[in-house]
């Protein structure tokens, strides 16, 4: 890759054509605005937070195409995550 342009190009391309994450495959979203769930950070730590909204950007986006479809009430309630970070509060 020649660019951060690039590599975002093909991470949206692959997403267009795979279509790998809800609801774009025809699977309903598995978390709505209003849930508790448990987020895990990179480094495996785990936080209580709900959801405050869904991320559908109006155009291609590479955080979109990974998977990031939430919105959470966090330090940086702007940055989507994704749904294999959550998961329902409560659940084991």
């Amino acid at each position: 890759m020649s660019s951060h342009h690039d590599w975002a190009e093909k991470i949206h391309t692959e997403h267009e054509t795979t279509k790998p994450f809800a609801p774009e495959n025809g699977e309903s979203l598995r978390f709505a605005v209003g849930d508790c769930v448990l987020y895990t950070n990179e480094a495996k730590i785990e936080f209580r937070r709900k959801i405050t909204g869904l991320y559908r950007p109006s155009g291609p986006c590479s955080q979109y195409a990974q998977g990031a479809r939430y919105f959470i009430d966090s330090s940086s309630p702007w940055m989507p995550v994704k749904e294999s970070e959550l998961r329902m509060d409560g659940e084991t």
